[in-house]
């Protein structure tokens, strides 16, 4: 997978504004990190991975060119190679997850009730719809485990992948707490 551009999105993303907002001011002892990532992918590298043939997500992850595009993560931390593990989903799972990460707010449950039900919901769809349009037909990966040094491997620890069925996009969000 060859990676052509890698854009950290953050509050000042008009589209996204309040998703990322919500996120961030929920982790009180973490980070959240989301990242919009255009790739290229060999046809023959689709085949391998849609057969199954190969980790693509583990490759990446251990790829020192893509680290290098996201400092947050790679600068003074080590990659976790073998806590790399992570759960295929569909879409449907994908965005329940999101509502769920983005209503408990980290270890310490901070959005518990300070949001609605249909305020995160939406929130989460907006986000989605305005960042990662084709998001519903996609490949979505979840990991509970802290594959960097970044992690604070305590409380709180999701990395959370769309990746376009052409292999053409990807959407990160990785998120740590301490409790």
């Amino acid at each position: 997978m060859k990676i052509l551009n890698v854009r950290r999105i953050d509050e000042k993303d008009s589209n996204s504004n309040t998703f990322v907002s919500i996120l961030k001011d929920s982790y009180v002892n973490g980070q959240a990190l989301v990242y919009l990532i255009d790739t290229e992918v060999s046809k023959e590298s689709r085949v391998n991975i849609s057969l199954g043939k190969n980790n693509h997500i583990a490759e990446l992850l251990t790829d020192n060119d893509f680290l290098d595009l996201i400092p947050d993560i790679h600068h003074n931390n080590d990659i976790l190679a073998d806590n790399i593990h992570f759960k295929q989903t569909d879409p449907y799972g994908m965005f329940g997850a999101m509502c769920s990460i983005m209503h408990g707010g980290g270890a310490y449950g901070s959005n518990w009730s300070r949001y609605t039900s249909d305020y995160i919901i939406n929130e989460v769809r907006l986000f989605l719809n305005s960042t990662f349009s084709n998001w519903i037909d996609s490949h979505c990966y979840i990991s509970y485990s802290p594959w960097s040094t970044w992690f604070k491997n305590v409380a709180w620890d999701y990395t959370l992948i769309f990746i376009t069925k052409d292999y053409s996009k990807m959407l990160m969000i990785i998120i740590t707490d301490t409790d």
